[in-house]
């Protein structure tokens, strides 16, 4: 799977996010891929801080009907969490304290 959007403008975007546009691309077996359309907008309180998160957590929301015959299939709005702190081991323990 890939998701392409525009994700340095996603984060800088931390309060009332717009959607943006995305796109997901999914192989399949036969080798040929798959492009879903998505909208993608950032969520969430604590990690929506740039204080806490360097990314902030983000909701993908896909296009039912091209998500038909994919692993998406039966999906609408998925929560999508990236590491807040890359090689901070004290930032590990937030995840726990959630």
């Amino acid at each position: 799977m890939t998701l392409t959007a525009d994700f340095s403008q996603l984060k800088d975007d931390r309060r009332e996010s717009p959607e943006r546009p995305a796109t997901v691309t999914v192989a399949s077996e036969g080798g040929e891929d798959f492009v879903i359309e998505a909208q993608l907008r950032t969520r969430g309180h604590f990690r929506l801080d740039k204080a806490n998160c360097s990314f902030p957590p983000l909701r993908l929301n896909l296009k039912k009907k091209q998500a038909e015959g994919t692993e998406f299939e039966g999906q609408d709005k998925l929560k999508i969490v990236s590491v807040c702190r890359p090689n901070r081991d004290s930032y590990e323990q937030l995840v726990l304290n959630e």
